[in-house]
């Protein structure tokens, strides 16, 4: 595989030969600029002045700067509008309270916070004609597409406060969400006809469901539709480790993919099957949701279609912006779409780079491993970036993966595909077809596992020196297309990387000398708290009542270069600190467990101690203060009892710093901790009973003087964290961070003091 020499060679006649591509970026531009970095009366201002310089090249004949200019006009005002009548909207409806009728665009679903449906209000004394985001109680339980849900909603804005995802519902034309009550549903008898693919994804899932497994059935519901909450956290899990995450998200390539397949299969002329496949891709997209990287890829196709027909030349670079504007034009926030972005990154990458790296000669094998490697280099050249920010990690196995499971995709998912179809319509043969696809989806998925296995495969934004690693490649990599790089220099320019990539993957595999971080996961109304520094990696409790914390733990491990945990304490047996322990004794994550005596809790201590042992694990019934220390850091794990607990507390200290972890004590067992045991001021509290009413007293914050103290608290029925606590809290001066608003908190640190 050879690089051309002249790739990053501006092209002089690129606006001459794309007028309608410039015209399209600019106005893209001008949107994006809106939306990052613009206010109101910004966007006005600048519209008018790009509006006058504009006119004025036109004047002077430089017709193709004066378009463009035009063009960013019109995005900088487009989005004004939109964003001025999304502030009226929030500015009359936010916190107020209304009678509604929505009509529901799709089945309810199931989250950690209650059942939820996105509708349009349609009737009533609120916002009509806004689509909303509905929360609701179990009554949303069986909720259709078409079905009026009837209530008294309070309306809220579906703008997040802070944090990369805050316009992601904006994005998918969501400008308010709804929490209802006195709810009365309507259920429809005939779903009305634009909603009708939402019917036809449901039944497509249920099809598959009767015909696979249900870990199959869940993986080609996603490879097909895209619909993820059918995978297993393990799968999702590995996916997400070996950066194959896009081939179950709705994308281009499952557009190019049933594009390819059906062309092969229809007969006729190349213009007679463009027109045939046009309405298939329009039904498609609507089954699978329209998803940004729908969008993109049917539009793309339709031009690429329709072009033998018109008679016309298709560029796909000019296809591409067109894509772009066109779904700009429709909502201007989707351009905060994380699966926009993520999706005309790739496209960019793969037909800016991909012609200008050359398959070299070889056998047949050779080649596809050739072009595998450069769509995956293309396709990762301008999303590299974005992964980063979004998501704070980026697989190293993605090359790999690629070439592993590329092959199985063209005829895995118009196998997954048809037999779905089928199975609506005739039972009997897509038993029969799902037999290979059964094979076939169950060699992707152990594929998949036997990838995930292989160690060092993440680095994380969190390190400079991956940072560093990654602006090494793209300086290599434009040195490259530049044409500046001979074969000599271009090897030794492979090597370096290999060479820095493994120190890089070494260096961040190390324990953190000189560092401690502290992870309080989300893990909904649970806890689980990963405490990683010097030689000793530990977790404080591990449970949930609404999410699998087990599966966030490893995820949390994976992120951290961490490969399983040397202590586990746990602080008492109730479900919500404990039911993630099991599953990751048996697969082997934990070494050794710390526990309270089990007669306080015999029902749940027995069976949860025995089956640890037969895992293989080391359990350790605690009855005094013990302590284990690993370099700077020091693990106290105390024993406590006192009105309705008995469990422990840890104390974790790394050199002057100091964090407490009380688990559920209520005010009498932290009365009892501070008389038994001689404990210092705090940097970092975590709250008592996940912000109970009745923990972290008084006496506790006084003694204690914590800077800060975090909540881990989800969705609940106990109106935890309880204003009480966070007035206590706020009063000792303390700074308040908790799971339910910022989801994982994160304490580093950096340097290590003697001990006072």
């Amino acid at each position: 595989m050879k690089l051309g020499t002249h790739a990053l060679r501006a092209g002089k006649d690129f606006g001459r030969r794309r007028p309608l591509a410039c015209f399209c970026l600019s106005f893209a531009a001008g949107v994006c600029l809106s939306v990052y970095a613009l206010v109101g009366w910004q966007m006005l201002l600048l519209g008018a002045l790009c509006l006058l310089c504009g006119l004025a090249c036109c004047v002077n004949r430089r017709f193709l700067a004066g378009a463009c200019l035009l063009a960013a006009t019109a995005g900088f005002w487009l989005f004004w509008c939109r964003f001025y009548q999304v502030t009226d909207l929030e500015n009359n409806w936010v916190g107020q309270t209304a009678s509604v009728t929505v009509e529901a665009a799709d089945y309810s679903a199931q989250s950690q916070y209650g059942w939820y449906v996105e509708g349009t209000v349609t009737d009533g004394d609120g916002p009509v004609g806004t689509k909303v985001l509905l929360w609701l109680d179990e009554s949303g339980e069986d909720i259709r597409p078409g079905d009026t849900v009837t209530a008294e909603v309070r309306f809220q804005t579906a703008r997040e406060e802070d944090g990369v995802w805050a316009l992601s519902d904006y994005a998918d034309g969501i400008w308010l969400t709804g929490s209802a009550s006195c709810v009365a549903v309507v259920h429809v008898e005939q779903t009305p006809m634009p909603l009708l693919p939402r019917v036809w994804a449901r039944s497509l899932r249920d099809s598959l469901e009767s015909l696979f497994s249900e870990e199959s059935a869940g993986f080609l519901l996603a490879l097909t539709t895209g619909q993820k909450d059918g995978l297993t956290d393990e799968l999702n899990d590995a996916l997400t480790r070996t950066g194959l995450r896009h081939i179950v998200a709705a994308s281009g390539l499952h557009v190019t993919l049933l594009t390819s397949a059906l062309f092969f299969v229809l007969p006729g002329s190349r213009k007679g099957k463009g027109l045939i496949l046009l309405p298939a891709l329009a039904i498609f997209g609507a089954v699978t949701g329209f998803t940004p990287s729908v969008c993109r890829a049917i539009v793309m196709q339709t031009i690429l279609l329709l072009a033998p027909v018109l008679e016309r030349q298709e560029d796909p670079l000019t296809s591409l912006s067109l894509a772009l504007a066109l779904m700009l034009a429709v909502n201007p926030y989707a351009v905060a779409s994380v699966g926009l972005q993520l999706s005309f990154a790739a496209m960019l990458g793969i037909l800016v780079v991909c012609p200008h790296i050359r398959v070299g000669k070889g056998n047949r094998a050779l080649r596809y491993i050739q072009r595998g490697l450069a769509l995956t280099a293309g396709a990762n050249c301008f999303t590299i970036p974005l992964v980063l920010y979004y998501f704070r990690e980026l697989s190293l196995l993605t090359p790999l993966s690629n070439l592993a499971i590329s092959w199985l995709l063209p005829v895995l998912l118009p196998l997954g595909m048809a037999c779905g179809v089928l199975g609506m319509f005739c039972p009997e043969i897509a038993m029969l077809l799902a037999l290979p696809t059964e094979w076939l989806t169950q060699l992707a998925v152990r594929l998949i596992e036997a990838l995930v296995n292989i160690p060092n495969g993440l680095l994380t934004a969190e390190h400079p020196i991956c940072l560093a690693w990654v602006f090494l490649c793209y300086l290599v990599g434009i040195l490259a297309l530049s044409g500046r790089c001979g074969r000599r220099t271009g090897y030794a320019s492979l090597a370096l990387l290999l060479g820095t990539l493994a120190v890089c993957v070494r260096l961040t595999d190390l324990p953190g000398a000189g560092t401690l971080t502290v992870d309080l996961l989300d893990v909904g109304q649970g806890q689980c708290i990963l405490v990683s520094g010097g030689e000793l990696t530990a977790v404080i409790d591990c449970g949930s009542l609404t999410d699998d914390a087990g599966a966030v733990l490893t995820d949390a491990l994976a992120r951290r270069g961490l490969d399983g945990v040397d202590i586990l304490i746990l602080t008492h047996y109730d479900a919500d600190h404990t039911n993630g322990v099991l599953a990751l004794c048996q697969e082997g994550y934990v070494e050794r467990i710390l526990v309270p005596e089990p007669d306080t809790d015999p029902e749940a201590a027995e069976p949860l101690l025995r089956s640890a042992e037969e895992a293989g694990t080391e359990v350790d019934i605690l009855s005094e203060e013990t302590e284990l220390s690993a370099g700077a850091l020091t693990l106290s794990v105390l024993p406590v009892s006192g009105g309705d607990y008995d469990g422990l507390c840890t104390w974790v200290s790394y050199g002057s710093f100091d964090l407490l972890v009380t688990g559920d004590a209520g005010f009498a067992a932290e009365e009892m901790l501070l008389d038994t045991y001689d404990l210092p001021r705090m940097e970092v509290l975590v709250a008592g009973h996940h912000g109970s009413a009745y923990a972290t007293g008084e006496a506790l914050l006084e003694a204690l003087s914590p800077q800060t103290v975090l909540f881990s608290v989800g969705e609940n029925s106990y109106g935890h964290p309880t204003p009480e606590a966070i007035a206590r809290c706020q009063e000792a001066g303390a700074a308040l961070y908790g799971t339910s608003e910022q989801g994982t908190v994160t304490v580093v640190v950096t340097e290590v003091a003697s001990n006072p």
